[in-house]
C-alpha cells in the first residue's frame, strides 16, 4: 500500500482472516462469500471470486472469530482490482444510525484515546 492511501485512512486496520457475506441491493441482488483480509471501523478490505462496480450499496454479514454473534452492516463498494484467484475489494461501510450493528462494531475497532488524546 502507497503511503498516501495510508495517510489517508480515518482508522487503523486490523488484520483479520474473518468470514463474510456480502448481499447486494438493488438489481441483480446477489449473495456472495468473501474472506476479510484487514477491517476497521469504518470498512473493509476482502477477496471474493466476483467483481462488484464500485458504488454498489451492500449488506454484509461479518463473523469474527473472536467474538460472539455475527455483525449486520450495511455499505457500499468504494474499490475494486482483479487479483489472482478473484478481485479484491474495498468497503466503506455507512455512518447512518439506521444500521444495525454499527454502533457495537465501532465500540470494537474504535481505539481508545490515550491520556494524551482525551
Amino acid at each position: 500500500m502507497s503511503a498516501v492511501a495510508q495517510d489517508r485512512r480515518q482508522c487503523p486496520r486490523q488484520a483479520s482472516c474473518s468470514t463474510l457475506f456480502i448481499r447486494t441491493l438493488g438489481e441483480p441482488r446477489l449473495t456472495l462469500h468473501c474472506l476479510a483480509y484487514d477491517i476497521s471501523a469504518r470498512g473493509l478490505q476482502v477477496q471474493t471470486s466476483m467483481a462488484l462496480d464500485e458504488g454498489r450499496p451492500i449488506e454484509l454479514w461479518i463473523k469474527l472469530h473472536d467474538q460472539p454473534g455475527t455483525f449486520l452492516l450495511g455499505g457500499h463498494v468504494r474499490w475494486c482490482r482483479d487479483v489472482t484467484g478473484g478481485f479484491l475489494m474495498g468497503i466503506t461501510l455507512n455512518e447512518h444510525e439506521h444500521d444495525i450493528d454499527i454502533d457495537s462494531w465501532r465500540a470494537l475497532l474504535m481505539p481508545l484515546p490515550t491520556p494524551t488524546e482525551a
